[in-house]
């Protein structure tokens, strides 16, 4: 299809967040197998490190062009003002740019926004002014109950935006059927297209190495609220009072108070802090892991749990509606009682003691099958061919 594609999008990997929206641009990949597309992400420098004011930078790889833009906002000493004068310098760089990239490239055929806050907002002006339909792809956890921040602290302003982007956009895409209910209750009954996370699975695949003689279990995440790190600690902390011997790695950014804990329970001998780390570094911790521990008090998919299937390794996860739209038990994964350290801790006694066997070929296999660049790309090529007149 040689249709115009451009993508905006809210996250995006960058030189100042290398990680996020990483499952954004995994996405952008896997549709890059089947067409060209352009992504472009506003994203503000605090701090300057990028630009004194205003720096864009670009890169071309096969069918994906990626346009990264570094904004430094006016800083005063009012906080209120700092946030609406960051606003209008994001707004008239966003639009200057777009405008730019019209006259350069012609008028996209169909704009795809990955999160309507705030690349939706564009998305309208471009409808607007340009006649340009737009999709959006949505992944904010901010619809879901229970979580710390979310659409219920935004502003009245941004609510209505939210709502306003929906209801124009052609299609909404979510990444599971646990998101899409929470936007028709949040926001607008509005149907949506359930397209779920990508994995490269160039690099996300099984190696059968010797069984460990310690098993090894894997935690990687953000390490924030959502992903309840301290109760897998104090999981793993009764674990090693009851005997039990294991390695847990945990991968992710500095958080002081979880090694704090680690530290007053004495568990720097069987758990490990690291860094966030490049996917193909992950990947390869993951091939020898004996399971993946993701313990979340909310999710709207859980991209870890993929890679780590991926990689034939099963994954010991809340029970979470979300994740049994893609997880079986004792098939790919099993499910523990959320935010219950003991029972966390039992299940895990049941893993080390062998009580649950998996067939590692077989998780990786149907994995793949679901969740590959080409199985993934392929849905949202063939959703922009039902939008596009061919």
């Amino acid at each position: 299809m040689d249709k115009h594609i451009l993508w905006l999008a809210s996250w995006y990997p960058n030189a100042l967040t290398p990680y996020d929206g990483d499952f954004i641009q995994r996405h952008a990949r896997a549709v890059a197998l089947f067409q060209k597309i352009t992504v472009i992400h506003i994203k503000k420098d605090e701090e300057g490190k990028m630009t004194t004011d205003v720096q864009s930078f670009s890169s071309s790889q096969n069918n994906l062009e990626e346009i990264i833009v570094f904004y430094k906002p006016i800083k005063t000493r009012l906080h209120y003002l700092n946030r609406l004068l960051s606003a209008i310098k994001y707004k008239k760089i966003y639009r200057h740019i777009l405008r730019n990239y019209i006259n350069e490239n012609g008028k996209p055929d169909l704009v795809h926004v990955q999160v309507a806050l705030n690349a939706g907002i564009q998305a309208l002006w471009l409808k607007k002014n340009f006649h340009i339909p737009f999709i959006v792809s949505e992944h904010w956890t901010g619809y879901l109950p229970g979580v710390k921040f979310g659409l219920k602290d935004l502003s009245i302003l941004s609510k209505k935006a939210m709502q306003k982007i929906f209801f124009e956009a052609g299609k909404i895409t979510v990444v599971s059927d646990v998101l899409g209910k929470a936007i028709s209750n949040q926001v607008i009954s509005k149907g949506y297209i359930i397209i779920p996370n990508a994995v490269d699975t160039s690099i996300f695949f099984p190696e059968y190495f010797p069984v460990n003689s310690t098993l090894q279990f894997i935690h990687i995440s953000s390490l924030a609220y959502q992903k309840n790190c301290s109760a897998i600690i104090n999981a793993f902390k009764l674990l090693k009072s009851n005997g039990y011997d294991f390695q847990l790695l945990i991968y992710g950014p500095d958080k002081p108070g979880l090694k704090q804990l680690v530290k007053e329970n004495e568990l720097e001998n069987c758990i490990a802090f690291k860094n966030e780390v490049p996917q193909s570094q992950l990947a390869s911790e993951l091939r020898t892991a004996d399971a993946l521990i993701l313990y979340s008090r909310y999710e709207t998919f859980g991209c870890v749990v993929i890679e780590a299937n991926a990689c034939g390794v099963p994954a010991i996860l809340s029970n979470l509606p979300v994740f049994k739209e893609y997880i079986v038990e004792n098939e790919n994964g099993l499910f523990v009682t959320p935010d219950n350290p003991a029972a966390l801790a039992e299940k895990v006694a049941d893993y080390i003691l062998g009580k649950y066997q998996f067939d590692k070929k077989s998780i990786s296999r149907k994995t793949v099958e679901k969740f590959s660049y080409t199985i993934i790309g392929k849905q949202f090529y063939d959703l922009y061919k039902t939008l596009i007149l061919i």
